[in-house]
């Protein structure tokens, strides 16, 4: 007896060392009275970070409970409890992060958190997963009640009570950031009652079917006055949702970061769009970092509509960062209205900017290479996405081109052009942009790239100022000369390159041994982790050269990973 005691201490004090260590939760279900009585002394000397209880606890023992809640446990895990009292004797007063998952909130329960979470002073994180709030009043009472909460993520849940909780100022105002998350069928009861928190910075709500009529509740509600992220990601928003969105920001001058992506606003209304932008003109946009509008369906007239107060507004967009317009069909014409704000903009930190799929041709190429150009000698672009437009291969070489500043203390990040129809002039701009600053993801898939492109690529990419990490030619016409380069210069000799795709490439019996011969040869101690030829196109003798070398490659066990058709 003596021995399995002794043993069941050593166990746990190892387990208790390695939570601890690693910030890992300890799961301390079905314990045996030696095992509770070993936890609970482990937890009275400040041994145990984490608690994870993954069933019902009604028969928890009593002597752990007041344990756990006198303990510095920072992190506990709370699930489907019958007895939701004792579930809250479990907080105390050190505890910092706390999830509820899979449960039931009824008036009784709300009650019991309440009181537990008004004791839980140092408590900055709660996340409340796949549980049923039926009684909303009083669940957000009790989530007021903690007064140093920060973080709050209601994810995957239901709500039932169609009562909100009316503002306690006196709580709420002590909160100094509070971030709410709702996601899935998370009700817009609790959203619009989270917005009347007064000191709130921080509110995302996504995925979630507010609709018009939710957001024009939770714009009557809103009070936050310290606001500095709003994200109203695929909530169901319509034009019918302007006027209350262009309300809420309009009392908005410290927003930095706004996302309504996923919204079908819609090109037939571009006066809504033309509300919301002329809102935030009028209340964030001097301090406005991020802006995403993507998925809008705005169309060439909305875009141009949400634009042209920002192009109006003095420092408007000033300290814009990142600034993403995808998949609005936004056309020469909508690109013109956005190339027109960056330029009166004078932006002074811009680092990404993304316009995929907008039916962008050359001419709306060309007015967004003079945008771009304007911002050389004031800030670094990182990011530039301008994916399936097809702008061709002289007004891509004109916006690279302006990525090229003298001033560049860093490389790009990500130069994402993919179904552009470059061309092997637009490939040759991409050599001189890898050549001059450098840039890690260069994505120029689909682009009729032959030979003399692929080789002007190939060149520069074991430069060390190029700095470049991944490459995808992929479904480009490359010929038998541009694949040798290819293989000599990235597979073999190559220092940087760390993924080639070459998807959808036809492969003549000469480029195949090339290939081969390059990943014989190749440094196995280099940084080329992965080719990509699937659906690539060999004849039987390539395909047998392949095979070979590939399938001695993988069998190394120190080789790179192909994904083909070994």
């Amino acid at each position: 007896m003596q021995q399995e005691a002794a043993a069941s201490f050593s166990a746990l004090c190892n387990l208790a060392s390695f939570a601890s260590n690693l910030g890992l939760p300890l799961s301390a279900n079905e314990l045996s009275q030696t095992g509770v009585s070993v936890l609970s002394a482990l937890l009275e000397a400040g041994e145990i970070e984490g608690l994870d209880f993954q069933r019902r606890m009604e028969n928890l023992d009593a002597t752990l409970a007041c344990a756990i809640h006198r303990s510095s446990v920072h992190t506990l895990f709370l699930s489907a409890s019958n007895d939701f009292d004792l579930v809250a004797s479990l907080i105390g007063p050190r505890l910092k992060s706390l999830v509820v998952y899979e449960s039931d909130f009824g008036a009784e329960e709300s009650r019991a958190l309440r009181r537990a979470l008004e004791q839980a002073g140092m408590l900055t994180s709660m996340r409340i997963l796949r549980c049923r709030v039926l009684s909303g009043k009083k669940f957000v009472a009790a989530i007021h009640a903690a007064v140093s909460l920060q973080d709050l993520d209601m994810c995957t849940g239901e709500l039932y009570d169609e009562t909100p909780a009316e503002p306690v100022g006196g709580e709420m105002d002590r909160k100094t950031r509070l971030t709410v998350t709702c996601s899935d069928r998370c009700g817009g009861r609790l959203t619009a009652a989270a917005a009347r928190l007064s000191s709130l910075e921080s509110f995302i709500v996504e995925d979630c079917p507010l609709g018009d009529a939710g957001v024009a509740a939770l714009a009557a509600g809103f009070q936050a006055r310290w606001l500095c992220t709003l994200c109203l990601s695929n909530v169901e928003m319509g034009p019918a949702a302007a006027p209350a969105l262009a309300s809420l920001l309009h009392c908005t001058s410290r927003l930095c970061s706004l996302d309504i992506s996923g919204n079908k606003i819609g090109s037939a209304a571009s006066e809504a769009a033309k509300q919301i932008g002329d809102s935030v003109a009028k209340g964030c946009s001097k301090t406005l970092q991020e802006l995403d509008i993507s998925f809008c369906d705005l169309g060439p007239a909305g875009v141009t509509a949400f634009f042209s107060p920002l192009s109006g507004s003095i420092g408007a967009l000033k300290s814009l960062v990142t600034l993403r317009v995808n998949d609005n069909d936004a056309g020469d014409v909508g690109t013109r209205a956005v190339s027109s704000c960056l330029l009166s903009a004078h932006t002074i930190r811009m680092k990404e900017l993304s316009m995929s799929r907008n039916g962008i041709s050359a001419e709306g190429a060309k007015h967004l290479a003079a945008a771009l150009r304007s911002q050389q000698r004031n800030s670094s672009m990182m990011v530039l996405e301008l994916r399936s437009n097809k702008i061709g291969p002289e007004a891509a070489a004109a916006v690279i081109g302006a990525l090229i500043s003298p001033w560049s203390s860093h490389p790009m990040e990500t130069l994402s052009l993919p179904s552009c129809n470059l061309g092997d002039r637009g490939a040759e701009a991409v050599a001189r942009l890898i050549t001059a600053i450098g840039c890690q993801c260069i994505e120029l898939d689909n682009n009729n790239i032959h030979s003399v492109g692929a080789k002007a690529i190939a060149d520069v990419c074991d430069r060390p100022a190029a700095r470049i990490t991944l490459l995808d030619l992929s479904m480009n016409p490359i010929e038998e000369e541009g694949i040798e380069c290819i293989a000599e210069k990235i597979v073999w000799k190559n220092r940087l390159v760390e993924s080639l795709d070459l998807y959808g490439i036809k492969f003549s019996d000469k480029a195949a041994e090339a290939l081969a011969n390059a990943i014989e040869k190749r440094n196995r101690g280099g940084p080329l982790r992965e080719v990509n030829m699937w659906s690539s196109n060999f004849s039987a003798i390539g395909r047998s050269v392949m095979d070979k070398v590939v399938k001695a490659e993988q069998g190394s066990g120190i080789g790179m990973r192909f994904n083909s058709w070994v």
